[in-house]
């Protein structure tokens, strides 16, 4: 994943990418922990990404948008998943 940093008309903070499943799996559903992290390198909020029926070769848009104020980073990791 690559993520895109971008900041909306009212100072909003979002984080967008194209998730591939570029593996051999299919997956029944697939989870990944999302920490935000400040600049100073501290997690200021928690998040997941959930996705269903994700097949090898499948493409899926993700945009995340952090609650907290000051989110710089994210540090994101195989939370869960479970294949068909």
């Amino acid at each position: 994943m690559t993520l895109e940093k971008s900041t909306g008309e009212f100072g909003d903070i979002k984080f967008t990418t194209i998730v591939e499943n570029t593996s051999k799996l299919d997956f029944k559903s697939l989870s990944y922990k999302v920490q935000y992290k400040d600049k100073e390198g501290v997690v200021i909020a928690d998040d997941i990404i959930y996705l269903e029926n994700f097949a090898p070769g499948a493409k899926q848009k993700v945009k995340l948008t952090p609650y907290e104020e000051g989110a710089e980073n994210l540090v994101i990791t195989t939370d869960w998943f479970e294949t068909k």
